[in-house]
């Protein structure tokens, strides 16, 4: 991995090489590793580090992007070169918002030295732990346990510069018994924060509870959602808390704002500060991330915002731009969305159904209408 000096100025050198009126570079690297594991066995483990360059160049009114895997002069060269070429069929636009001067932000804590250096050894001592658990209940575990890293240079011809080294990690486990399964995870910054105690009980005791299945005829239930549910739910309609999406009428925040759409029991807020997410300074344009209320008591309070829909909607940047990919630039995307919750208990909530379902996670969720 390359430090903060070394990644700022491969990206000053990506934005002497543009020549255009206005530009903004953002380098990205990658540290990936993996230990996999399947019925009760460690299996394939890996290692990969990935590197790319996104530029963003403006000429003449024309803004054009483009991204490369790499950033040897070889190839910024190239990626300069097709940017030059596609500017010149470019459409102009009327009002392209200023790209962002120096900033500050707010003191985070993204990176974990601890998580960076965790090796493959700790990782399989981890899995060992959950597998352990799992053959003392006569079941089987499989699953992934992650560490990674990444760094985000950014800098453009206004003066900006930032930069940021990330840590995250996951643990993911899914036990099989004869006649049921069950499904554990966690998430961290830290990996002293991910308990594989915890994930194993998660996964086992659905696992047991489920050795007996029964079965149900279709119709309308009452159904008790677990955490990784409400999770799956909310990274389902997460698309639709940017203004994006609300601005062209594809999101349920669209002609609501100051309605009330949902119960009044949920209010959602995108956090990228909180340290109980996976938190980050600045966002893929280098804009101060902020904290945005997206529902309050069930009301539609606002979405999120980048520069560019900030400056439709007559207001500032959040902080929410996305990673640009190779087939869209970055867009407003919530990215660490907290729900409030209640003072009920989950044994509470389900003691009062009378009859329904417990359901721990949802899979192969698809949004048949945003709206």
């Amino acid at each position: 991995m390359r430090g903060k000096q070394e990644s700022l100025e491969i990206a000053a050198r990506a934005l002497q090489a543009c020549r255009a009126d206005e530009a903004q570079a953002v380098l990205c690297l990658r540290r990936l590793e993996t230990t996999n594991y399947a019925d009760n066995h460690i299996g394939q483990g890996t290692s990969e580090e990935s590197e790319s360059m996104y530029l963003r160049v403006r000429h003449a009114g024309r803004e054009v992007w483009g991204i490369t895997p790499g950033s040897d002069e070889a190839s910024l060269a190239r990626l300069v070169e097709d940017l030059a070429r596609v500017a010149r069929r470019a459409t102009p636009v009327r009002a392209l918002p200023p790209l962002s001067g120096p900033q500050q932000y707010p003191v985070t804590q993204p990176y974990c030295p601890l998580s960076a250096l965790w090796t493959p050894e700790q990782r399989a001592e981890t899995v060992g732990l959950i597998v352990e658990q799992a053959r003392g209940n006569r079941l089987s575990a499989s699953g992934v346990y992650r560490t990674g890293v990444r760094q985000v240079a950014i800098a453009n011809t206004a003066g900006l510069q930032a930069f940021e080294s990330r840590t995250d990690t996951g643990l993911h486990a899914i036990v099989v018994g004869a006649g049921g399964s069950g499904y554990g995870a966690a998430y961290a910054r830290d990996v002293r924060q991910i308990n594989p105690f915890d994930v194993a009980e998660q996964a086992i005791s659905k696992a047991l509870m489920g050795a007996v299945p029964t079965t149900i005829e279709p119709g309308e239930y009452e159904v008790v959602l677990e955490q990784n549910a409400v999770a799956d739910v909310l990274r389902c309609l997460r698309p639709g808390f940017g203004a994006r999406a609300v601005q062209e009428y594809q999101s349920v925040l669209s002609g609501n704002a100051g309605q009330e759409i949902t119960g009044p029991l949920v209010t959602l807020t995108d956090d990228p500060l909180s340290l109980d997410g996976l938190h980050s300074a600045f966002d893929f344009e280098g804009t101060p991330r902020q904290p945005v209320e997206i529902l309050r008591g069930g009301v539609a309070v606002g979405p999120v915002h980048d520069t560019t829909t900030a400056a439709s909607a007559g207001t500032v940047s959040t902080g929410h731009a996305a990673e640009p990919s190779a087939d869209r630039v970055g867009e407003p995307v919530a990215s660490s969305i907290f729900m409030e919750h209640g003072e009920a208990e989950l044994e509470n909530m389900i003691g009062a159904v009378r009859r329904g379902l417990l359901v721990s996670r949802l899979g192969g969720l698809r949004v048949i209408d945003p709206v």
